[in-house]
C-alpha cells in the first residue's frame, strides 16, 4: 500500500477517511491550523504546518482533503512542493454534490505540472490560478448543465403575481393542505381558524363549535383576535387552532406564540404553517405588514420554550424547482406530484408546525 500525507483534518477528511485508508497508508498530516514551527498529533500521527510538511515528506503523495482542494494545491505549489507528488482525491467517495456531478458526467481532475486539469468527453480544461479554475468550472458546467442556459433566458418578471391562482391552485396550498390532511384527526371539538373556516369544514372531524378569528374582525360572525396584544384571546378556548400563513405577518412572534398557548385547551393542538421561500404578498404587506421568512430551526426556537421540545413538531416542504415555480407564479397543476414530494431541506418553501398543549 502506497504511503501518503493528508492535507486537511476537518469534516471533509473525516467523511472520506475510510476510502482513503483503503488505498493509502496515511503516515502524517499537514494543516494550516498549525503555526510554522509547531507540531501536533492527529490520529496518533504527526501534524505539521504545510511549510514544514512538504520539507519533511518531500516525495510522498499529498492528498488534498478539502472541498477547496484547488486552493490547497495552489498553496502547496507556491510553497515549492513537488507537484508530481500531489494527488487530487476529491473524487473519492462519499461524493459531495460537486464531486457527484463531475463523476456522473465522466470527468476527472488531476495534477499536471503546475496546473489542475479537468478531463473528459474530449475536453481538457487547464487551470493555473483561482480565476482560471472558476472560469474552467463555469465552462464545464455550461457543458454538463444545459439548464444554466434556460435559467439565463428566464424573464425578469414573474408569470403571475397572484401565486398562479388565476390558473389553478397556488403552490403553497399543496403543502398546507397535505399537512392539514395528515393531521385531520386533531381537528375536532372546538376549532378556531384564522380568516375563514374553509379548512375546518374540509378537514374537520366531529367539530362541535367552529370559530373564525381575524385581527381586524373582518367578516360575518368573526371574533376579533390580536395574537400580539392578546386582545380578544380567550384562555382555554379551543381543542384545535388552525393558523395557516399568519406568522409571517406578525412582527412580535414571541407574543403570538404565547397567545397561541393561551387559546388552546389542555391537550389541545395548533396546526401552523408559514413561508420559508416565497414572494411578498403585497396586499398583506400594505394592510398590516409582512415581516418574516422561517426555517425549521427558527420555528423550533420560537415554540419549544413555551410548549416544550417534546410537544413541537416542525417540518419543511419543498425543493429548488418548486421554489422557482412558486416565485414565478406557476400553479400546482403545472407540475407533477412527484416533484412536490421531493424534499430538499436547503429549499424550504413551506414550514409546518404542530404544537400540543399539555
Amino acid at each position: 500500500m502506497e504511503k501518503a500525507i493528508v492535507f486537511g483534518t476537518g469534516n471533509y477528511y473525516k467523511t472520506k477517511r475510510s476510502s482513503i485508508a483503503e488505498r493509502y497508508e496515511i503516515i502524517g498530516f499537514i494543516d494550516n491550523s498549525i503555526k510554522p514551527g509547531g507540531e501536533e498529533s492527529f490520529e496518533d500521527k504527526r501534524k505539521l504546518n504545510p511549510i514544514e510538511g512538504i520539507q519533511e515528506w518531500k516525495n510522498e503523495f499529498i492528498i488534498l482533503a478539502s472541498a477547496k482542494f484547488e486552493e490547497m494545491f495552489m498553496q502547496l505549489r507556491d510553497l515549492g512542493a513537488n507537484s508530481r507528488a500531489v494527488l487530487c482525491v476529491d473524487m473519492v467517495p462519499p461524493y459531495d454534490p460537486f464531486e457527484e456531478g463531475i463523476v456522473k458526467s465522466d470527468y476527472s481532475i488531476r495534477v499536471v505540472d503546475d496546473s489542475l486539469v479537468i478531463e473528459g468527453n474530449g475536453q481538457q480544461l487547464v487551470a493555473r490560478t483561482d480565476e482560471d479554475w472558476q472560469a474552467k468550472i463555469r465552462q464545464l458546467y455550461d457543458t454538463i448543465h444545459p439548464e444554466i442556459h434556460r435559467v439565463k433566458r428566464l424573464p425578469l418578471e414573474p408569470i403571475s403575481r397572484r401565486y398562479g391562482r388565476e390558473r389553478g391552485t397556488p403552490i403553497d396550498r399543496y403543502y398546507i393542505e397535505k399537512f392539514l390532511n395528515i393531521h385531520r384527526d386533531v381537528i375536532h371539538g372546538d376549532v378556531a381558524e384564522f380568516a375563514d373556516d374553509s379548512y375546518t369544514k374540509k378537514f374537520g372531524q366531529n367539530v362541535v363549535n367552529s370559530y373564525v378569528l381575524h385581527v381586524n374582525g373582518w367578516g360575518e360572525n368573526v371574533i376579533k383576535v390580536d395574537l400580539v396584544t392578546g386582545k380578544g384571546v380567550q384562555d382555554n378556548m379551543v381543542d384545535c387552532l388552525i393558523c395557516t400563513q399568519v406568522f409571517q405577518f406578525i412582527y412580535n412572534v414571541d407574543a403570538a406564540v404565547g397567545n397561541v398557548y393561551r387559546i388552546l385547551k389542555s391537550g389541545g393542538t395548533a396546526l401552523i404553517t408559514a413561508h420559508g421561500i416565497a414572494q411578498i404578498s403585497l396586499y398583506d404587506y400594505r394592510n398590516w405588514g409582512e415581516f418574516w421568512r422561517f426555517t425549521e430551526m427558527s420555528l423550533k426556537k420560537q415554540f419549544e420554550p413555551i410548549f416544550g421540545a417534546g410537544n413541537v413538531e416542525v417540518r419543511s416542504y419543498g425543493n429548488v424547482k418548486i421554489a422557482v415555480a412558486m416565485l414565478y407564479g406557476l400553479c400546482v397543476e403545472d407540475l407533477s406530484i412527484d416533484e412536490f414530494d421531493y424534499a430538499d431541506e436547503q429549499y424550504p418553501v413551506i414550514l409546518t408546525v404542530m404544537v400540543r398543549k399539555r
